[in-house]
């Protein structure tokens, strides 16, 4: 769930390209973000999915090539490779491409992909406010929506009355909290169960999270939800729900 969330903020970052006037300013300051973000009022809502991204001809070439090597050595990847000391970015020749090749295939990898946004549908999202607490009425498939709210006071997202929490302080760096160039937002999540150390294939797990992120670019809002519900080895609900809106037009 977290690198799906992660690459969707990226999907999402590559397609903005709308131009706008920002009304709604990223602070760093969670609490009052989130209550400017997430404004009282009646939203048109973009349903979003992102297009795989675009290769070159040149780019695909150098990939078969690659991967037409790997499969022929193998053992050699799979053994030897990951016991060597020296950088990752070393040149080998059992990647099967020459050293100009070779140069030219990293810098295609370590690229950002350019992904493009598309939009899959419309529905109506109102957002209520009372006090501190935030909820929320969908239409259509924003509907899941109806059991998420957000306690303003706690800094902190509640779905099915659990609490997903906005973790300040991770070792390493602050992973729940998204700031880039381009975005600025924050993460919240409850996570329980899970396939454990002896990776039991009959496990039983809880993952809500909710992202809520603003682009510089144009001042429209993305919101993920995604939900993840298994029961002994069986997946019960499994949703991914990724929108955005202009918060400055209820």
């Amino acid at each position: 769930m977290k690198h799906l969330i992660s690459l969707i903020i990226s999907c999402f970052l590559a397609g903005a390209a709308f131009a706008q006037k920002d009304t709604v300013a990223y602070t760093g300051d969670p609490g009052r973000d989130i209550s400017a973000f997430l404004r009282a009022g009646v939203y048109l809502v973009d349903h979003v999915t992102f297009l795989p991204p675009k290769k070159s001809e040149r780019e695909i070439t150098l990939e078969n090539k690659v991967n037409k090597a790997m499969m022929a050595n193998l053992k050699w990847f799979t053994d030897t490779f990951p016991q060597m000391k020296e950088p990752p970015g070393n040149y080998y020749e059992k990647l099967g491409l020459t050293k100009e090749e070779f140069e030219e295939y990293s810098k295609s990898q370590d690229a950002t992909p350019k992904r493009e946004i598309h939009v899959t549908g419309h529905d109506s999202l109102a957002i209520l406010k009372s006090g501190n607490l935030i909820s929320f009425k969908g239409q259509g498939r924003l509907r899941v929506l109806d059991s998420l709210q957000f306690d303003l006071a706690h800094n902190a997202a509640l779905y099915k009355r659990l609490i997903l929490d906005y973790k300040a302080k991770e070792s390493g760096g602050n992973k729940h909290e998204i700031t880039t160039p381009e975005v600025g937002g924050y993460t919240y999540e409850y996570e329980e169960g899970g396939p454990g150390a002896g990776n039991d294939m009959n496990f039983s797990m809880t993952n809500y999270q909710l992202m809520i992120g603003k682009a510089y670019a144009n001042g429209r809002l993305l919101v993920i939800f995604t939900a993840l519900e298994v029961d002994n080895g069986k997946t019960k609900i499994r949703i991914v729900l990724p929108f955005e809106y202009d918060p400055s037009t209820p």
